[in-house]
This record gives structure tokens, C-alpha cells and sequence, in this order.
């Protein structure tokens, strides 16, 4: 049996990170781009590191910069787009191989996937086999990056959170700007609230549009959510 999930050894500790990478492509792409990105495999061959990710964006500049920025890294090899829509793309990225992917790969770090890369910080989930590594676990993420943010969390917890990241890219790819703007406001000012702290007429107010536009927006993007969650198709 694993020693990881072997009772004998110890309870593995489950940690959600936020760091700053010293060197990472994706860093600086999403850096300057604004673009998300969940990264939900690795691979080597040849050398090089196959990276299998999905990006989300408001803006179709935004995946261009993102690109952009890519293709101007010596590090990058070649760019695979497998997938494009509106607001999201998933590609494989074929890139120098680094120390850390090194690390994850030979579970030296066990990080779950997918893990995020936004604004230029990593955001993970790893799991440390017993509390006598926890020393030697923060000097090998101290070789990778500065850490913003740590916190222990349980496996629910975990699972949860990498859950609520697939999901909310996917609704984000499915909702037009408008949409999310909307619903977004309508969530904040207590809308779906029960009784409710806001009618319809005060959002459009809010907004600057009609009652009737804003009624649209919301229904459109209510049916979209629950197609997604009840019959898992848009």
C-alpha cells in the first residue's frame, strides 16, 4: 500500500497554495493577458513538457494576447488549439521542460488537477504524505515561487474546490459578458434573495437598460445554468 494513504504512517495533510512562480510561461502569459487557465495534465516526450490545458476569457483580445504571449517565448515550442468557442479554448502547450513539472510528475509534489494559473499566480491543491514532511515540502515550493497564501484544508474541502473551478469555467464559456454582468449584480443586490431585496425595475435602473431587456438576460442565463446542471448540455 501507498504510504500516503497508509493509516500507520499518519494522516496526509491537504493544502490549497497560492504562489508566485520565480520562472513560468503560463505566469506571464496570464500575467499580461488576463486569461484563467486550468491545467489538468502533463506529459513528457522528447524532452519537452505537454501541457493539457483549458482557458477562459471575457474577451477574444484577451486570447489573443494570451497567444500572443506565448508565441514570443522561446521556451514554446508549439501551441495545439484542440478546442475553440466564444470564451474559452483548450490547447496543449509544448514548452521546455521545468524543475517543477518535475516535481509533480515524479509526485516528489502530489498536486491534484486541474490546478489554476491566473493573474501570474499558481493556485493548487497538494497533498503532503505526513506532517514530518511538511519542512521539506515548503523548502521544495520556496525553489519554485513566493508563497502568497497557504491553508489546510479536509478532502472534501479539496474535491469541492477543484469541482467549483471546472464548473464555474464551463458557465463562464457558456454566458455572454452581458449575462454575467447581469446575474452578477442581480446575486450581489439580493435578487435571488429570500423575500427579495430588489425587483427587476431597480436592476434595469441600476443597469441603464429596460425591465424587459434585463428580464431576458437573466432568464437566458438562468435556463443556461440549469440545462447545464440538470441535463449537462447547454
Amino acid at each position: 500500500m501507498s504510504v500516503l494513504f497508509n493509516a500507520r504512517s499518519g494522516h496526509p495533510i491537504i493544502l490549497r497554495i497560492s504562489m508566485k512562480p520565480y520562472r513560468s510561461v503560463l505566469s506571464e502569459a496570464t500575467t499580461r493577458s488576463g486569461v484563467l487557465a486550468l491545467i489538468f495534465g502533463v506529459y513528457k516526450k522528447n524532452g519537452f513538457a505537454y501541457t493539457l490545458l483549458k482557458c477562459g476569457y471575457r474577451k477574444h483580445s484577451q486570447y489573443r494576447k494570451f497567444i500572443d504571449v506565448l508565441e514570443n517565448m522561446p521556451q514554446v515550442k508549439d501551441i495545439k488549439i484542440l478546442e475553440k468557442k466564444a470564451r474559452c479554448c483548450s490547447l496543449i502547450l509544448i514548452k521546455d521542460f521545468c524543475d517543477f513539472y518535475d516535481k509533480i510528475m515524479s509526485k516528489k509534489i502530489l498536486v491534484l488537477t486541474p490546478y489554476i494559473m491566473s493573474e501570474g499566480l499558481r493556485r493548487f491543491i497538494a497533498v503532503v504524505p505526513e506532517r514530518s514532511e511538511l519542512d521539506t515540502f515548503n523548502k521544495m515550493l520556496e525553489e519554485h515561487g513566493r508563497v502568497i497564501d497557504k491553508e489546510r484544508l479536509s478532502f472534501e474541502q479539496a474535491i469541492s474546490y477543484l469541482e467549483k473551478n471546472v464548473v464555474l469555467a464551463d458557465l463562464n464559456s457558456m454566458l455572454t459578458p452581458k449575462q454575467l454582468e447581469i446575474l452578477d449584480l442581480a446575486y450581489r443586490c439580493g435578487y435571488y434573495d429570500w423575500p427579495r431585496k430588489i425587483k427587476l425595475d431597480e436592476i434595469s435602473k441600476l443597469m441603464n437598460i429596460s425591465k424587459t431587456t434585463v428580464c431576458e438576460h437573466l432568464r437566458r442565463a438562468e435556463l443556461k445554468i440549469l440545462n447545464f446542471i440538470l441535463k449537462g448540455k447547454v
